[in-house]
């Protein structure tokens, strides 16, 4: 059976065979498992910056894990939606198991710390210029777009786009060269295009495809070049390719 090592052994055997060569010697297998494992220890405890090893960042939720039998065992924060924003890593995570909360990091766990609680369900989180998109679910508003700059005061609903507790449902959050384009459902329109500056203000229908209630439904939002491709369907063609 062959047996292949890691490029480091091949580096550390040729080493080896050319110092056995040089003095007229064989290769002694001992001394390159010996000089391999050398390498290892030293890699690993001498210069540990070197070493690419997952290793667990942060223990979020710190609460107990009742089911378990290690003592020290703790219950996981679920983290999802991790997004790379301006060079740093924003996702949710519940630290108490049942809150979800929006996080950022840096990479360090000191530097991994909770934004802001919100309450319900979170997704969709998009990365579009100096803020973060993304739904959240809160109580009396239902799902609608929220934004962030990183803080506590900047985290915030950007638009009651459906009022009451049913929510807009904002959908396929897409960076359009600097605008946030996404589809919502309002009482009159039903479900369509929408684009967002990260104002109330600039926060509008793009077009109404199916006038009335029963709304295009657009699809599968992809930004090439500046310009936003989708489907809807406008009540006459039935669901085909649209461009904006």
């Amino acid at each position: 059976m062959k047996i292949h090592f890691p490029k480091t052994f091949d580096c550390l055997n040729c080493i080896i065979r050319w110092q056995a060569i040089c003095h007229g010697l064989s290769v002694n297998y001992n001394q390159l498992f010996h000089a391999y494992f050398t390498f290892l220890i030293s890699l690993l405890f001498l210069n540990p910056s070197r070493a690419q090893f997952p290793l667990p960042l942060k223990d979020i939720n710190t609460i107990a894990d009742p089911t378990s039998l290690l003592a020290t065992a703790t219950l996981g924060s679920d983290p999802r939606f991790l997004t790379n924003h301006t060079g740093t890593l924003f996702f949710t995570a519940k630290q108490n198991g049942t809150t979800t909360s929006l996080w950022k990091s840096n990479g360090k766990s000191g530097g991994t710390v909770k934004i802001t609680d919100l309450g319900g369900t979170a997704y969709g989180l998009t990365s579009v210029g100096n803020l973060l998109y993304f739904v959240a679910d809160q109580p009396h508003f239902g799902f609608e777009l929220w934004k962030s700059d990183g803080t506590t005061a900047g985290t915030l609903r950007v638009k009651d786009i459906y009022t009451g507790s049913a929510g807009s449902m904002p959908s396929g959050l897409t960076n359009g060269n600097g605008t946030l384009y996404f589809v919502a459902t309002d009482a009159t329109r039903g479900s369509e295009l929408w684009k967002s500056n990260g104002t109330d203000a600039g926060t509008v229908l793009v077009k109404d495809i199916i006038t009335g209630t029963e709304g295009s439904n657009p699809q599968n939002l992809t930004n090439i070049n500046g310009t936003l491709y989708f489907v809807a369907n406008d009540g006459v063609n039935g669901y085909e390719l649209w461009k904006s």
